[in-house]
């Protein structure tokens, strides 16, 4: 019998919410805090590539990017800083690579833990969490095993009581935090119903007003986890009334392009016609803030309701297509930078034809001062053509330092694996 058959079917498991041996005995509590306490020295080559990852990116590529006037400039940015968080997550993990992740955002006590549960049809996710207890958890299709990655660059399996643990009973009775531990945690079953996609539970990146006296680092754990998204689905209390203008702030600084589906949850407490103005007032709260909305909906996680539409099962096929399939993040790197590629191109011909042209003119020219007119601007282009070839060594150099640091983070973690 699976941990699922376990946790849905046991007649063992249904006592668990009363029984649970990491509540109910201090040294099996002891020994499971003592494992996710260990240390494991990650190579000191592959932190040394994965750190010049980063500071390529963050500082080699932005520094390169100032250098031009292109629309779409910070899209680019993110889109490489989205690939840095993914090749990270990555290292943790190996079989997030290759899926579409969808994240699940929104403010503490918005019901994302019980949203999953519902909409995936498993109850996978502790629902008692606080601020103190919630963990970044990546849900996906695979063998059934449950894994924890610690602060202490340690990935541990875990079993399914450690994982209900997670609540605030373990926080009350022992005065520790998991969320001090453990970085993120990895959930797979083959009942898992999307093939290609990996869902991704995120802490709530605002606090309970009874936490506000601890260190607030909870936007920042929820944006660095919502910046490796390919879509997001954001969570909202319907008892808020519209989206509130925190969390629109909040979405103001994460990738524009990445599409966006708004669900209102807790839906049941409201008389539908309620429901219905909530939904149409913030559709047009939205409309004009400039996001990529997939839509708008509303959601009963206790009676696994859609109200306003099938927002939600069709945001869920959309995002489940294999548009990633095939593609690694070196593709994904040249992907990110093709309008580079393109303005190169584009600007190199445009040159050398300007050039070509102006050079025929001057051959023909008979007239001082036309002549001279036409040097200065035969100058000028040559100029640009140099100017436009420094940078463009600049680009290869850059992109050959990125696909060497890719061989090397490969190869290293190759080495590195048991």
């Amino acid at each position: 019998m699976n941990f699922l058959d376990d946790i849905d079917k046991d007649e063992g498991y249904k006592k668990s919410k009363a029984s649970n041996r990491y509540l109910d005995n201090p040294e099996e509590a002891l020994i499971l805090i003592s494992n996710l306490l260990k240390t494991k020295e990650i190579l000191p080559d592959l932190k040394r590539a994965m750190y010049r990852l980063e500071r390529l990116i963050q500082d080699d590529f932005r520094k390169f990017a100032g250098k031009f006037d292109m629309v779409d400039e910070i899209a680019i940015y993110q889109k490489l800083l989205q690939i840095v968080d993914k090749i990270k997550e990555m290292n943790r993990f190996q079989i997030l690579d290759g899926k579409n992740f969808i994240a699940i955002g929104g403010g503490f006590s918005a019901g994302k833990s019980k949203f999953l549960n519902s909409i995936i049809g498993l109850e996978l996710l502790p629902e008692d969490q606080t601020p103190t207890t919630s963990v970044p958890t990546y849900i996906m299709k695979g063998k059934e095993k449950l894994s924890a990655y610690t602060f202490r660059n340690q990935v541990l399996d875990i079993g399914k009581e450690a994982l209900k643990a997670l609540s605030h009973e373990f926080y009350n009775q022992y005065k520790l935090s998991f969320s001090k531990l453990i970085k993120n945690i990895n959930v797979q079953t083959p009942f898992f119903p999307y093939e290609n996609l990996i869902l991704l539970d995120t802490p709530g990146y605002t606090k309970a007003e009874s936490y506000k006296l601890e260190n607030n680092t909870d936007e920042h754990i929820a944006r660095e986890q919502l910046r490796i998204a390919d879509f997001i689905i954001w969570l909202m209390d319907i008892d808020d009334g519209v989206i509130t203008d925190k969390d629109l702030d909040f979405i103001a600084k994460l990738r524009a392009d990445v599409p966006i589906l708004f669900v209102f949850n807790k839906a049941d407490i409201k008389p539908e016609s309620q429901v219905e103005e909530i939904v149409s007032n913030t559709k047009e709260i939205i409309s004009k803030r400039g996001l990529n909305v997939f839509g708008v909906t509303a959601y009963s996680s206790l009676l696994e309701n859609e109200y306003a539409g099938d927002y939600i099962q069709a945001f869920f096929k959309y995002a489940n297509k294999p548009l990633r399939k095939g593609m690694t993040f070196k593709d994904e790197f040249e992907d990110a930078i093709k309008e580079w590629d393109i303005y190169f191109k584009d600007t190199g011909a445009m040159l050398l034809k300007q050039q070509k042209e102006v050079g025929e003119l001057l051959s023909y020219t008979k007239q001082v001062t036309q002549f001279r007119d036409l040097a200065e601007l035969y100058s000028s282009i040559h100029a640009r053509i140099s100017e436009q070839n420094v940078l463009h060594e600049e680009y290869a150099f850059l992109k050959t330092s990125f696909s060497r640091l890719m061989n090397k983070i490969d190869s290293l973690t190759l080495a590195a694996e048991p």
